[in-house]
Order: structure tokens, then sequence, then C-alpha cells
């Protein structure tokens, strides 16, 4: 009973690695700079909206920028953490924005 619970455990942690490392993981050069892109007003809605700054995204091959964008904060908080690369051994990974 323990030894199955021990390898049911190390799958799905085994999976959860695998799941991480699909989202943006790159072991090539370390992404350029954020680029300083104007904040558009809001987009008329009754919905409140936060802004969600632009990143680079990882292509497989080079990066690619994604322009920042309103987003509806509805069901949310009001606190936005932006999401940002990371580098640990020469391996860049991105961790995802979320609400806090």
């Amino acid at each position: 009973m323990v030894r199955a619970r021990a390898v049911a455990l190390l799958a799905a942690l085994g999976l959860a690695a695998c799941a991480h490392t699909m989202v943006g993981e790159n072991p090539n050069p370390p992404p350029p700079p954020p680029r300083v892109e104007p904040m558009p007003k809001p987009p008329i809605s009754g919905e409140p909206m936060s802004w969600r700054p632009g990143h680079w995204e990882w292509t497989g091959t080079g990066y690619s920028w994604q322009q920042g964008e309103w987003v509806s904060r509805a069901g949310h908080s009001d606190q936005w953490l932006n999401g940002h690369w990371e580098s640990q051994a020469g391996t860049w990974t991105w961790v995802p924005g979320h609400w806090m």
C-alpha cells in the first residue's frame, strides 16, 4: 500500500514536471529586455479592467513580442502579478502572470 502511494506520487510529480517544462522553457539566450509600450485607454466596458503588459514569448526558435492588453477583472482581485522569465542553470522559464 505504501509502495503504491509512493509510485503514484512519483508519477504525479513526473507529470507536473513535464507540464511545467512545456510552458515556455528555453535553454538558449536570455529574453530581450521588455519593450516600452504605451498603455492605451481601457475599452469602454461595464466590467472592471486591468492592464496586462506585453512580454517576450519563446517560439522554439526565437522570441516573439506579445502585446499588452486590457483584461477583465470580473471574478478576480484587482491585483495582477506580471509574468516574468527566470533563469536556473542556464535554462530560461516563463512564469505566467496571475491574479493575487
